[in-house]
């Protein structure tokens, strides 16, 4: 049994659905007009202007990235925590999308994982800032 505590430490590092983008549409905007970031493992593509006040994350990991589910979804599950570590865009309403690339699938270690995201989340935010500085302000 879990304590009261415990269950809402859970809950207040959970991945809630207005967090995601869920449907097409959110997603083609993203694909359509965006500034992007890539390494070897990642790409990530953001757009402002989501009108929520908050950012959302969705994710793209392809059966070409490993066809093994148990892969994919460890990839999935640290692109979340590192969004959910650096509240990319909190305030600023920007949709991001992570399209993981087949290194990533191959890459054992974690941390080495999780670096280049963070990473990346710092590149986005820096290029979204130069591209409308009087709009993102808190950057």
């Amino acid at each position: 049994m879990t304590s009261r505590a415990e269950q809402q430490a859970l809950i207040s590092q959970a991945y809630p659905r207005e967090l995601r983008l869920t449907g097409k549409q959110d997603f083609s905007r993203v694909f359509k007009k965006n500034a992007s970031c890539r390494d070897r493992y990642f790409r990530v593509l953001a757009q402002t202007g989501n009108g929520l006040g908050f950012a959302r994350l969705g994710q793209v990991v392809s059966r070409k990235v490993d066809k093994r589910a148990v892969q994919r979804n460890r990839i999935k599950r640290l692109v979340r925590e590192s969004f959910r570590r650096q509240k990319a865009g909190a305030e600023q309403g920007i949709d991001f999308v992570v399209l993981a690339h087949r290194h990533a699938a191959l890459e054992p270690d974690n941390n080495i994982l999780l670096n280049s995201i963070d990473q990346l989340w710092q590149q986005i935010e820096k290029k979204l800032y130069r591209q409308n500085p009087s709009r993102n302000q808190d950057l």
